[in-house]
């Protein structure tokens, strides 16, 4: 009898798997839910703006019930599907205009670095003429410190 279960330890095995079955399932709808929820604001922002969804048919099985059962609405296959390929074409659609920000950032940084060090080039410039002519100008030959100007000439 070692190798055979009993039954409370095979019913216990059904219930994890089942258990876990569920759980699967669960984050399958979530991720759904998920999805359906993103592409219900995108299409209340187009209907805010007047823009109505493409075919301008409700979607669900049970649009026409009453008020209170309004919350639930089934999608079949085919419309999961259609939400789907517009989530996706919004996605990408999003991406490549991020993508596009963030080159056009890029290209202004850039600009931005060139310009800061053509800046910094200048300033050094300066500076060396500055030591260059005033500095080493006014330093005495014989002790090597830097003479002050006379106020009294």
């Amino acid at each position: 009898f070692e190798g055979a279960l009993s039954p409370v330890a095979m019913e216990l095995e059904q219930l994890a798997a089942q258990v876990e079955e569920l759980q699967r399932r669960n984050e399958e709808l979530g991720m759904e839910n998920e999805m359906l929820q993103d592409f219900l604001e995108r299409q209340r922002d187009k209907w805010d703006e007047g823009i109505s969804t493409p075919g301008g048919a409700p979607m669900g099985k049970n649009v026409g019930k009453k008020a209170g059962r309004a919350a639930e609405k089934t999608l079949d296959r085919d419309e999961k599907h259609r939400i789907a390929c517009q989530e996706v074409e919004t996605l990408t659609k999003d991406i490549q205009n991020t993508k596009k920000t963030a080159e056009q950032n890029l290209d202004l940084l850039k600009a931005l670095m060139e310009e800061t060090e053509i800046r910094q080039a200048e300033v050094k410039r300066a500076a060396y003429e500055f030591r260059r002519d005033i500095v080493v100008g006014a330093e005495n030959p014989r002790t090597g410190k830097t003479m002050a100007e006379n106020p009294r000439t």
